[in-house]
């Protein structure tokens, strides 16, 4: 009897065994600790999000799929997604980096439910073992078109912006939203500090902050805490001027026609050679707009950049369109006594062949790591390359040419209208303006530059006045290249200033400069750099430079840098904030103290030291 209750009993340990094993062996817990998403918002309406979260995992098998519900329904995915743990993501490294594949999927609605189901974002690890167990960062992008789905609508005198995020299952503290817009005049900013009490879109427990820019304005919205499964609406309010213009809600009502006889008085029979000639320029401008548009894609593809056009419209459209308009405003100057509309019709024709401001590429404009490197002056400053491939450009040496040549040709049929009416004369000079949007609009020198090759314009004036200025004949003056990691080509040329003998602490002085794009051209903007040891002697010395600058950390964990922008960005501005700050850093006292030691008496590694740059690694 005993022998058979053993035997029942371990058949049923048995089977208990087998039965819960796999369920006690494959377990998975997923746990969202938090998130960051920053939405980059163009002037059409269209963003690009990317989603930096932070996902726990647990478990007796590796992560390697992940469900991500409420992504934006029309989402297209980008390239470039990857997971890596939390710490390597803190430090920068990417060493350690699994790229990631996206799928969007629509799930069927359960029976019962109401309304869409959210779309889910599938996350597949391109990793045969998966993820073990720890704490990873996902980095996530793609694009999705706001305007097109009814995010962005009229607020008033504003323009309303709302992005929803994605619904989590877990609560977690500190939500975050960064919103990048196009610069504008009045600064973005959060819906709850404009509406009512009563209508408020997102919960009082969150905080904003503006950061205005030359290009972009990014307000970031911080949530303190989101609960389980709670979907957030983040909105914003952003000047109507950031973005293209939106549809009227209502057509305007028809102004009652004005008299044909009061404007359009025909001045007489128009000549036969009239047609002639209005087909010739037809054809002439027509092939100006459409190579200036080739040419403007193969300039801005090279720069990692798009220039588009003023009026957003495929190139054979607004090359039909352009030499219409111009034909068709000059004709009516030409045939009527009042040319107000022939001067419409010749402006549509410019903002049609024109080109707005350039736009840079977000995957082309971020950079990797790299090292710096020193060169000399004739390698760096020395002569610089003119700008090429482009005939129908101002900035160019064949644009200025050809542009003299038509011009030319304007003053001679100018002259020879003349003869017959002098308001007529004045009116074919005021159209060749046509000219000036395609030689004027789309030039080189509105993408973006060479970072290795245009800054030596602007340093180059630097180092002139800087070896001009009285007390600054003893700095050192070094240009420095970065070259990016992998790669032999520079991205990157600033100017290293050193003085004689500077103050413990002192790592070096630099000069930048960046660019800020425009219609037609770029504009300089230098910034000098201050790196120091904190809580050297140098520190303490430029202690009241710190409310003037942008303090940051520096490419050291005890170095500290103090970023100091010219309110006019001119090169002269720049050489007086240099000099002031060599000045300042220098060890005045050293010469009157120690004279002789300097000359003779070695340091504790037995070499003598000849100027700032041996000093600087002791300080360091």
């Amino acid at each position: 009897m005993i022998h058979r209750v053993v035997a029942l009993l371990s058949c049923v340990a048995l089977v208990l065994l087998v039965a819960v094993r796999p369920a006690h062996a494959w377990w998975i817990e997923n746990h969202v600790l938090g998130d960051e998403a920053r939405v980059q918002i163009d002037r059409s309406g269209k963003a690009v999000v990317e989603h930096r979260m932070i996902l726990k995992t647990n478990g007796s098998v590796r992560l390697k799929t992940y469900e991500l519900r409420g992504i934006d329904r029309d989402a297209s995915p980008l390239p470039n997604s990857y997971v890596v743990p939390v710490r390597s993501g803190a430090a920068g490294s990417l060493d350690s980096a699994i790229p990631l594949s996206l799928e969007l999927e629509y799930p069927k609605p359960r029976k019962g439910e109401s309304g869409q189901p959210l779309a889910v974002l599938k996350i597949k690890v391109d990793d045969r073992k998966g993820l073990r167990r720890g704490t990873y960062l996902f980095v996530l992008r793609y694009r999705t078109d706001l305007r097109a789905r009814g995010a962005i609508v009229r607020d008033g005198a504003m323009v309303r912006v709302q992005w929803d995020g994605p619904v989590f299952d877990d609560g977690f503290d500190n939500a975050r939203v960064i919103f990048q817009l196009p610069a504008a005049p009045t600064p973005p900013r959060a819906v709850q500090e404009t509406v009512p009490e009563d209508d408020r879109s997102l919960s009082a427990s969150f905080l904003s902050e503006v950061r205005r820019g030359t290009e972009h304005d990014e307000l970031e919205l911080l949530r303190t805490y989101v609960s389980k499964a709670e979907p957030i609406s983040w909105a914003v309010r952003v000047d109507q001027r950031a973005l293209d213009p939106l549809p009227p809600e209502e057509a305007a009502s028809a102004e009652p026609p004005m008299p044909q006889g009061a404007v359009f008085a025909v001045k007489g029979r128009p000549p036969k050679w009239l047609a002639a000639a209005g087909g010739g320029l037809f054809l002439f401008y027509l092939l100006l707009v459409w190579l200036k548009a080739r040419e403007v894609k193969r300039n801005a593809a090279q720069a990692s950049a798009t220039l588009p056009p003023a009026i957003g419209l495929p190139t054979p459209l607004r090359a039909l369109g352009a030499a219409g308009a111009l034909v068709g405003g000059v004709a009516l100057q030409l045939l009527f006594d009042q040319p107000v509309w022939g001067a419409c019709a010749v402006v549509l024709a410019c903002l049609l062949a024109a080109h707005g401001a350039a736009r840079l590429n977000p995957t082309g404009s971020m950079r990797g790591p790299g090292r710096w490197l020193s060169v000399t002056e004739g390698e760096a400053l020395g002569r610089l390359p003119r700008p090429r491939g482009a005939w129908l450009d101002v900035s160019t040496r064949a644009g200025k040419v050809l542009l003299f040549l038509l011009l030319s040709a304007v003053g001679v049929a100018t002259w020879w209208v003349s003869t017959r009416s002098l308001t007529e004369a004045l009116l074919v000079g005021f159209d060749s303006v046509a000219l000036l949007a395609i030689f004027g609009t789309g030039t080189l020198k509105s993408l973006p530059p060479d970072m290795a090759v245009e800054p030596a314009r602007f340093l180059r004036k630097l180092v002139r006045r800087l070896r001009k200025k009285k007390g600054m004949a003893d700095l050192r003056l070094v240009p420095r290249i970065r070259i990016p990691q992998g790669e032999v080509d520079p991205d990157e040329l600033r100017l290293m200033v050193v003085p004689r003998i500077p103050l413990r602490g002192f790592t070096a002085i630099e000069v930048g400069v960046t660019y800020a794009l425009g219609v037609g051209a770029r504009v300089a903007m230098p910034e000098v750099l201050l790196r120091v040891v904190a809580g050297s002697a140098c520190d303490q010395a430029v202690a009241a430079l710190s409310t003037h600058g942008r303090i940051s950390p520096g490419r050291k964990p005890d170095e500290r840098v103090i970023a100091i922008s010219p309110r006019v960005p001119t090169v002269r501005s720049t050489m007086e904030i240099t000099a002031a700050l060599a000045m300042r850093v220098m060890d005045h006292a050293a010469p009157r103290q120690r004279p002789d030691r300097q000359q003779s008496a070695p340091d504790r590694t037995g070499s003598q030291p000849k100027s700032g740059e041996e000093r600087e690694p002791q300080a360091a």
